[in-house]
């Protein structure tokens, strides 16, 4: 079994997870974070309100 990060911005990683992990063997599973809005530069957006989230 293989695992390969999936991070097409760096800021998730600053903030210690991976936006997504590719697991590879005999199938392929991509599993994907749940997370709020972020900006590009990784700064929540539109902090309590889910909807605009």
């Amino acid at each position: 079994m293989e695992r390969t990060a999936v991070n097409p911005v760096p800021w998730s990683v600053e903030l210690g997870f991976n936006q997504g992990e590719l697991v590879s063997g005999h199938t392929r599973t991509l599993y994907c974070s749940g997370q709020t809005a972020m900006s590009a530069d990784g700064k929540p957006q539109h902090d309590g309100d889910m909807a605009a989230q």
